[in-house]
């Protein structure tokens, strides 16, 4: 078992001069406006490696779409994919519908108001618990994220950006929320902080309200701290994008709730080393040219090479076609229906650029 000891938190002064900087300085966010669990909740699942700037509008819209949780639950997974289309990850759509509904049977409606209670619940992990169960429901718990682990290593001068002090680093945390009135803005400053103050390069300490206990700062080491992580390697994937088309129907895929897209439906994509070996195997696949139309698309330690190849096929082609590739969701949509499903960001480049092909039928 490691070692979770703390020999010492903050005081109350000092929580003090946190939340008091959080107060005078903290941004202006629609959610920061209630205390209620469905607007945080629905917050925190957004912001998850997205930028507050891109979550705002989006918050906006699901909030006039889904003012409460009944109506988020009634909603057709199409109705949420196509508000979330362009958010990306869209995992955390479908857990965050999956929520809905299993609070609404189960609880009528209601969030349970404990970080041990909402750590059950779909989509929602250590830190989002705490965030909930400290900004809705004052739980003295404290969250545990990038920003909060980068102020307190630079606070101790001491390096917690690994895995094994996650235990240690929740442990401070809990126990120095209790020197504060308000364990929901003493964990909002801390990320405040962190995301605005105490940044990864260039941290502003001239105006940092916990300059005064900082060891990094006053060692001059604040850029040592934490450790710098070896950033992951981006893979690089070579695509080919389906836009295959049977008597003005467009052919589709729907994938499985564990894949990259996380079901939303979109055209068939396989890696081109796949292609080649269909194009082989299917005779009547037309092999990928030079001049196909391609594009690049960036995702999160992945950026994806794509080539969109058009083509007409036969009903017998697209059972084969299943077959090979070991797709069961495979279905032919009118271009009626497909207008109104959700698109991910990635697929409406590819419809753009299929639609400009002579090849492909423009809706």
């Amino acid at each position: 078992m490691k070692n979770t000891k703390v020999t010492s938190t903050f005081n109350n002064d000092e929580a003090e001069a946190l939340i008091s900087w959080f107060e005078a300085s903290k941004r202006s966010m629609p959610w920061r406006t209630t205390r209620s669990p469905y607007w945080i909740w629905l917050s925190e699942i957004m912001s998850q490696q997205t930028q507050i700037s891109t979550v705002i509008p989006y918050f906006l819209r699901f909030i006039d779409t889904f003012p409460n949780i009944q109506s988020l639950a009634k909603a057709s997974q199409d109705q949420v994919f196509e508000l979330w289309a362009g958010l990306g990850y869209y995992r955390r759509a479908r857990l965050l519908h999956e929520c809905a509904q299993l609070l609404c049977e189960n609880l009528q409606g209601r969030f349970p108001s404990t970080r041990k209670e909402l750590l059950s619940l779909p989509g929602i992990g250590r830190y989002t618990s705490a965030a909930i169960a400290s900004i809705a429901f004052n739980e003295f718990v404290g969250v545990v994220d990038g920003n909060v682990k980068r102020v307190l290593s630079r606070v101790l001068a001491k390096d917690l950006g690994q895995n094994e002090h996650e235990a240690w680093v929740q442990a401070w945390m809990d126990r120095s929320i209790q020197a504060s009135d308000s364990p929901g803005d003493f964990n909002e400053a801390f990320m405040e902080l962190g995301a605005r103050v105490c940044t990864p390069k260039s941290p502003s300490c001239s105006i940092c309200p916990l300059q005064k206990i900082c060891s990094a700062h006053h060692r001059g080491q604040t850029n040592e701290f934490p450790t710098p992580r070896r950033r992951a390697k981006v893979r690089e994937l070579r695509l080919v994008a389906l836009v295959l088309e049977n008597n003005g129907d467009l052919l589709i895929s729907r994938e499985a709730p564990s894949s990259l897209f996380a079901g939303v439906a979109h055209v068939p994509l396989v890696e081109q080393h796949t292609y080649s070996r269909l194009s082989k195997e299917l005779k009547w696949l037309s092999p990928v040219h030079k001049n196909e139309k391609a594009m690049e698309h960036e995702l999160s330690h992945r950026r994806l090479h794509v080539e969109v190849h058009c083509q007409k096929i036969l009903e017998t082609e697209i059972r084969e076609l299943c077959t090979h590739l070991d797709d069961s969701t495979l279905e032919l949509t009118s271009y009626e229906r497909f207008q109104r499903k959700p698109k991910t960001t990635l697929f409406k480049k590819v419809w753009h650029l299929a639609s400009t092909s002579s090849k492909s039928k423009t809706p």
